[in-house]
């Protein structure tokens, strides 16, 4: 097993160098997501959230759906939780729509 001092001593000793134009587009792709991600997070922020409460939300109206339909004869505890909390989704929603507007 090498010591920490006998890896550092071959990573100094390696050279990088510039193998194939493939590898360079990566490199230029990845620093222009950096430059795009410099935008304004104040409205990736909302809608990403927005997005993520409309997933929350299907998901307890198709749990709401088999519970009418008797898909889910006992619903757990979690599951009568999460319906409890779709007024609270409806709300979160109405307000970064609002906000996004």
């Amino acid at each position: 097993m090498e010591t920490i001092e006998e890896v550092a001593n071959q990573l100094e000793s390696m050279n990088i160098t510039k193998t194939s134009k493939q590898n360079d587009n990566k490199t230029t792709k990845c620093n222009e997501n950096k430059v795009n991600s410099n935008q304004p997070q104040e409205q990736t922020e909302p809608t990403k959230k927005l997005k993520n409460l409309r997933k929350r939300l299907r998901e307890v109206e198709a749990l709401e759906e088999k519970l009418k339909n008797g898909l889910v004869p006992k619903p757990e505890p979690d599951q009568l939780a999460k319906i409890k909390r779709k007024n609270d989704l409806l709300m979160q929603i109405h307000e970064l729509e609002k906000q996004l507007q």
